[in-house]
C-alpha cells in the first residue's frame, strides 16, 4: 500500500507569516525598553567608577598625611 500524502505541515504559511509578524512587533515594542535598560546600566557604571576613583584619592591623601605624621607610642618623657 502507497501513501499518497505526507504528514500534514506542522504549520501553513499563513500560520507562520502570522508568527513571524507577531514576533516581530513584540521585538520591536521591547526594544525601547532594551535601550533604556542599556543606558541606565552604563550610567550606573559610570557612576559606580567615579565614586571608586574619588575613594582611592581619598585613601591615598589620607595615607599619605598618615605616612608624613611622626607616630610614636609607648614614649614617656619623665
Amino acid at each position: 500500500m502507497s501513501r499518497l500524502m505526507g504528514p500534514p505541515d506542522k504549520f501553513l504559511p499563513s500560520e507562520w507569516k502570522h508568527a513571524n509578524q507577531v514576533q516581530f512587533r513584540s521585538s520591536e515594542a521591547e526594544r525601547p525598553h532594551s535601550q533604556r535598560l542599556t543606558a541606565e546600566c552604563q550610567r550606573l557604571i559610570e557612576e559606580s567608577d567615579r565614586s571608586t576613583k574619588r575613594m582611592q584619592q581619598d585613601a591615598l591623601k589620607k595615607l599619605g598625611k598618615q605616612h608624613t605624621k611622626p607616630h610614636v607610642t609607648g614614649f614617656k618623657e619623665d
